[in-house]
């Protein structure tokens, strides 16, 4: 039987830091796993067979997908792609709740198991971003709600009464909920961000993030992609690449083909850094 192990192991030992490409490669084995049909095959082996590397097996496949998932994530909430322990610590709360529900699917019932989990990975990507704004909430719920709070006071372009109306129609509640939802909303953007704390710009200035609620973290990624260019066409010719050739060109032309996102060239992989990544 073949031994498993990971490709990329972490940082070295006497090194400090994660990067970005053991963040993305955490669950990746080598060898590579047996090839099946689809992914689902994964989770009954791992059920019927009780083979506990299913489930491995499973997230090594399935770990490029939950990369672009967790980012799409990030990128709503208006965070760069640059804090690899963050994107780390995302995915390991997907892959909690994973292991968890894993005890209660049935691979005969119909669903995949990623249809099985689905609101749940998205539950458990919002309750992390709670446990990241550090307030006293009593539930994801209402940890939701405070979060539409911040973002119908954003809409309504920082008017306070009319955004408290708002919430107060949307959550069905008193206007002195509405107030305390507001007030939260606004307190938890105030606070200085853990991962991006020490974050310095190309001068190498401290980065300065942005406390207000009302702010606009959002890109208009469709304008930037379509802009000059038929990215319809574009994608379906990426999508046609194999995942090795993908990364190639998304990390040489520092460009993510899931959200559009443009980071400067300067931040662009060498041919060389290439070269290690899929030596």
């Amino acid at each position: 039987m073949a031994i498993y192990m990971k490709k990329y192991p972490g940082c070295i030992e006497g090194q400090s830091g994660l990067t970005m490409l053991e963040a993305e490669r955490a669950f990746q084995l080598s060898p590579d796993p047996p090839v099946v049909d689809n992914l689902n095959d994964y989770i009954a082996m791992a059920i019927r067979e009780e083979n506990k590397n299913g489930l491995l097996f499973f997230l090594h496949s399935y770990e490029h997908r939950l990369n672009q998932r967790v980012r799409r994530f990030l990128f709503r909430e208006g965070f760069q792609n640059k804090e690899p322990d963050r994107l780390l610590d995302y995915k390991l709360s997907c892959v909690a709740v994973m292991v968890e529900r894993l005890q209660d699917y049935d691979p005969d019932a119909g669903a995949s198991f990623l249809t099985f989990v689905y609101h749940e990975i998205e539950n458990a990507l919002i309750e992390h971003r709670m446990r990241e704004e550090g307030g006293s909430f009593k539930s994801v719920d209402e940890y939701k709600a405070i979060r539409k709070a911040g973002w119908l006071y954003r809409e309504t372009q920082d008017d306070t009464e009319k955004a408290i109306g708002e919430i107060r129609t949307s959550e069905q509640c008193e206007d002195k909920t509405a107030r305390e939802y507001l007030y939260t909303a606004v307190k938890n953007r105030s606070r200085d961000d853990f991962y991006l704390r020490d974050l310095k710009d190309a001068d190498g200035n401290p980065i300065d993030h942005d406390p207000d609620v009302s702010y606009d973290h959002s890109w208009d990624y469709v304008a930037i992609l379509s802009d000059g260019i038929e990215a319809a066409r574009m994608q379906r010719a990426f999508d046609k690449l194999s995942y090795r050739d993908q990364t190639l060109l998304e990390k040489r032309n520092a460009i993510c083909m899931t959200c559009g996102r443009v980071s400067p060239l300067s931040t662009r992989l060498s041919f060389e850094e290439l070269a290690v990544m899929f030596e």
